[in-house]
């Protein structure tokens, strides 16, 4: 029987192309025929996803996994890579919104990356991100199958942890940061907002759509689910965009990624910077 990677399995909830998602059977992104169309295109220190493979059992000393990068600076504060684990199916079961598989076919893939020296500090700093960087996933068994799996990430994202601050506040601690700067919405996000212009795709509403390419919460879903990545889910996030029609600076829902114009640059928002 053919040993092969079936899905990339990650927060699942809401759909998209069932080329590239699927979301009617409760799986995930679908690898691509060319690596660039692969999940993620973006990424942040600490977020994870799971590899599903079918034919070789991943819990066993007979299949060894290892992770190649495109960085000739794989040593520096600004390097990106992943760290895989074998047989994290219990950690999917208490995570809401992933889908379980049996342990011997799953997976863990965490990025590692630059993050912020401090959330609280007003003068928090963060390595200038290495990008871009070609990320491939290598599985080996002793019985000579080799199963492999690439992404390029283009865009790394930084975030402010448990703070929430207003608009100006939250602009500044991105660019104090150093090489970043408030995420815009199309960095987060290809939901389509009537208050404000730039229709995204063919995406009708109001919340994502899964897309690779998409923005951060387009491609990864809801941020709060991801334990150990410092989202701490206050719910709502700034961009930097301002809405043509109100005038007030847009924010973005963290879960489902849709946005809205209708309060004051004063509310105390999340924070999400996003690599220059």
């Amino acid at each position: 029987m053919l040993a092969r990677i079936c899905f990339i399995v990650l927060h699942l909830i809401l759909g998209g192309d069932r080329s590239i998602f699927d979301w009617v059977d409760w799986n995930g992104f679908v690898p691509q025929d060319d690596y660039l169309n692969n999940f993620p295109s973006v990424g942040a220190n600490g977020l994870f996803f799971y590899l599903i493979t079918e034919n070789i059992d991943n819990s066993l000393d007979t299949t060894k996994w290892i992770v190649r990068t495109s960085d000739p600076n794989k040593g520096s504060p600004g390097a990106i890579t992943a760290i895989v684990t074998k047989s994290e199916a219990s950690r999917a079961v208490i995570v809401g919104g992933f889908k379980a598989y049996d342990a011997k076919n799953m997976v863990l893939v965490t990025l590692k990356g630059p993050d912020s020296s401090s959330k609280g500090a007003n003068q928090a700093t963060a390595p200038k991100a290495n990008l871009p960087v070609d990320i491939e996933i290598i599985g080996e068994t002793k019985q000579g199958i080799t199963l492999s799996y690439s992404f390029r990430i283009t865009r790394w994202f930084i975030n402010r942890g448990e703070y929430t601050d207003s608009h100006q506040e939250q602009n500044d601690w991105c660019n104090n940061l150093g090489d970043y700067k408030l995420a815009s919405l199309r960095e987060l996000s290809n939901a389509n907002f009537l208050l404000h212009q730039g229709k995204y795709g063919n995406n009708p509403d109001n919340y994502y759509k899964r897309a690779v390419h998409g923005g951060l919460i387009t491609e990864w879903g809801g941020l709060a689910y991801y334990q150990g990545d410092n989202f701490y889910n206050p719910t709502y996030g700034w961009t930097s965009d301002i809405s043509n029609s109100t005038g007030s600076p847009i924010y973005i829902n963290m879960n489902d990624a849709a946005l809205n114009g209708d309060r004051d640059d004063q509310h105390p928002y999340y924070a999400l910077c996003s690599s220059k």
